[in-house]
């Protein structure tokens, strides 16, 4: 994802290919308000299958269903909920 303000991710089935570090990843070109909500991300090569680092000043990630560990958050204020 790249570039990115105010954002909503719903209802999706994200699929890595075993190969890949992150499966949902920001690049940390998101910024403002990020809504990842009832989403399934798997096959993650590593612990975690999502990063969001960007300047992101609200963060809900919640009711998703993720392989491969916690979610990485490098910056902004987050709630949680899996």
């Amino acid at each position: 994802m790249q570039d990115a303000f105010n954002i909503s991710v719903i209802n999706n089935l994200f699929v890595g290919s075993d190969d890949s570090d992150y499966v949902f990843d920001d690049n940390g070109r998101i910024d403002g308000t990020v809504h990842i909500l009832n989403n399934i991300i798997v096959r993650s090569n590593n612990n975690a299958s999502v990063s969001i680092g960007g300047i992101i000043t609200n963060t809900t990630f919640v009711n998703n269903i993720i392989e491969g560990g916690l979610l990485m958050l490098s910056k902004g204020l987050m709630k949680e909920s899996y």
